[in-house]
This record gives structure tokens, sequence and C-alpha cells, in this order.
């Protein structure tokens, strides 16, 4: 086996190789572009090159993103298994696709959670490596595209018969408590068992204990400033029913803990000049702010009348009419904000 790459100008460019623990049959390539534009790939086994090749390879510049995507999709699967995976864009915008290439045409099938993430699915129907895509403004993210290994089926397994349940599953979690739930894999045959959970910080391991034969406790404790997670439990790199599992935890703010500074709430603020101060929800939890500013109205004294005669000249009182001040809020993203 042997790889050649081209970088544009005929640039060449040189692959990493490792074998895989497979029993040997498995080489993994890797290189790096240094350069934007077209690139050729060319496979040859024993002198002559095999099917498809050589391979095209545009390369776009480098994008930044918050975007993250996870799941057991975006590794592998079973044939005619939906293999799942997750797209959270975390407060950025732009129009996501995907794109799903290799052995079969898999039918994909997404679904807006309505916070900012989405479940997508694809349905392989032959074994074989697929290449997962996740789009952004129609250009891959960072990571993309993912490789997934489809296996075939064996025969005794079925991860429609894992049952998940318990508290750790379900909304109302207490951000400050462990919890738990529980996997029940006796009737679902034998295959490997994986299970995570994923929040704003990345994805971590809880604990895993087997209580009884193929039935496991799984526990876990949410993390600090974290108000919601997602539970992925994965039977065979298939997600079981259920999964994921989002949960949110209960009353994660905590209001009496925001604290306000500045030289926006101290005496000497002049009218007419801009002013700001502080809201600092570092220790709160997330939430909501809202900031409104109005003046309080001032009644101006009565004067008494002057001038001569018996006409005595009589003022009136007068209120000033309140408004709403207009503010402007910046998020510092330290869990401060800045109100001018």
């Amino acid at each position: 086996m042997a790889v050649k790459i081209l970088g544009p100008g005929g640039l060449p460019i040189r692959a990493a190789s490792k074998k895989l623990e497979d029993g040997g049959s498995t080489t993994e390539y890797t290189y790096t572009p240094v350069k934007q534009g077209r690139h050729i790939v060319m496979v040859t086994f024993a002198g002559q090159e095999i099917p498809r090749s050589p391979f095209e390879v545009n390369i776009s510049p480098f994008r930044r993103t918050n975007i993250r995507a996870y799941g057991p999709g975006l590794k592998g699967g079973v044939v005619d298994k939906p293999a799942k995976f997750t797209v959270d864009t975390c407060g950025e915008t732009g129009a996501l696709g995907f794109n799903i290439r290799g052995p079969s045409e898999a039918r994909i099938a997404c679904g807006d959670n309505g916070d900012g993430s989405a479940d997508v699915e694809y349905l392989p129907t032959a074994d074989g490596e697929y290449a997962v895509h996740i789009l952004c403004d129609d250009e891959d993210i960072p990571g993309s595209p993912y490789m997934a290994r489809i296996d075939p089926a064996p025969a005794d397994f079925d991860p429609d018969a894992v049952r998940v349940t318990g508290p750790g599953v379900e909304n109302g979690v207490n951000p400050k408590e462990r919890t738990h739930f529980t996997v029940d894999c006796s009737e679902a045959g034998i295959a490997p068992l994986e299970v995570a959970v994923a929040d704003d910080l990345g994805q971590f391991t809880p604990e895993i204990r087997e209580t009884s034969e193929a039935v496991f406790e799984c526990g876990y404790r949410p993390r600090e400033k974290q108000p919601k997670q997602t539970v992925m439990v994965n039977f065979g790199g298939v997600a079981v029913p259920g999964s994921p599992f989002r949960v949110q935890n209960d009353n994660p703010n905590d209001p009496s803990k925001v604290r306000l500074y500045g030289p926006g709430l101290e005496d000497g603020v002049r009218e007419g000049r801009p002013t700001e101060f502080t809201v600092d929800c570092s220790e709160s939890g997330p939430g909501d702010i809202q900031v409104g500013v109005e003046p309080v109205g001032k009644q101006n004294k009565k004067r008494k009348g002057s001038g001569g005669g018996g006409g005595g000249g009589g003022g009136s009182a007068r209120k000033r009419k309140n408004s709403v001040v207009p503010v402007s809020m910046t998020d510092n993203k330290d869990g401060t904000h800045t109100v001018r």
C-alpha cells in the first residue's frame, strides 16, 4: 500500500501512517495541508491504483467555531440501525447542513431541540466507512468530515431492548447533589456499553458499576455552573431508546448572589453625561438579565410671587415627566455584564 498526496501547484505533501489494532489489515494515514485549494490523494495497492483513486480534496480556510458535535454516529454504527449524533451551535449563527457519503445512500433525519442544538440520525444499509460532513454556511466545521465505521449487525444483538431509567435522565436534577440512573442490558444480547455525559465544558464519563448480570448503575454530579447536560447511552455503538437524554437541572439560579457595583450606582452621577455599572452573575448561575433605569420625577418648589400693589404673582407646581433612560448592556463573557 502506498499513498501520494499533491497540493496546489503539484507540491508534494508528506503523509504519516499508523497500523490499527485490527490484525494489521487497516492503516490510518494523516496529513496536514499547508495551503488552501485543490489536493490530489493517490492510493495504490500492489503497484496499481485502487478504485476511485485519485481522490480530490478541496481545502478551505480554517475557521474557528463554537459549534460542537458528539454522539455515536460520528464514530460508527451497525447496518440497518439509526446512527445518531448531536450538533450544538452554542449560540453561533449560520445555516447548518449535513451530508453523508459512503457505501450506501443513508437517509438523514434532523430534529431541532429548540435550544440551539439538533439531533441528527442517518440509516446506513451497507457496511463500510462513511464520511459524515457537518456544514455551517456550506463549509465543513473543524473536525468534519467525521469517519464512521459501520459494521454488520451481530446475530445476538438488540440495542432496542436496552432500558434506561432513573432520576439522572429526567429533568429536575439537583445541581449540587449526585444523581444516578440504571441501564438494563439483560435482554439486549452481548455488546459493549458506552455511557457519557456532555455539557458546555465537554464530555465526561459517569461512575458505572454492575449491580447484577448485564444491569448497571451509573452516577454523576452536574458540573459547576452547568444548568443542563446530555446523557448518551450506546450499546454496541448504537444509541439506545431515548438516548440522548436532555436533563435540565432544578433551580440552577440563585438571584441573591448577583452583585452590582460601579460609578453608575453611586452619588455624583451628572445629568447628560454617560456612566456605567456592572452586573456580576458569575456566582448566581445562568439566567436572563433585564435592566431598566428610570428617573424619579422632581416637583419644583412653589415660588412666591413678587411685585407692587395688591396683585400677588402666584407660581404653579410642575412635575417632571418620567421617562425611561436608554441603556445598553455588554456581555463580558466571564459572567459579568456592563450596563451603560
